[in-house]
């Protein structure tokens, strides 16, 4: 499975994305009539989502996996997948 941030084409029928599962935590977390312009909001969430999901894939040397109960406890590297 990779990574999806969400884009504008997809925005309503992504439900995988991280924009879905900001826009529902945000709704979920602040009054709906503080949220503003539904259009502005959008886009406010899409680039969230994305600058986080480059910023995870420019950085995925910082996330190492240690396995248990190998010689010197084996530590690897992941490869983060986006689309």
């Amino acid at each position: 499975m990779a990574l999806h941030a969400g884009t504008t084409a997809d925005y309503a029928t992504a439900a995988d994305s991280l924009a879905n599962e900001i826009e529902a935590a945000l709704i979920a977390l602040v009054p709906t009539a503080a949220l503003g312009d539904k259009v502005q909001r959008k886009g406010l969430i899409l680039a969230i989502a994305q600058g986080v999901v480059q910023h995870l894939s420019k950085n995925h040397g910082a996330f190492t996996v240690t396995i248990p109960n190998s010689p010197a406890g084996k530590t690897v590297g992941i490869d983060i997948a986006v689309t």
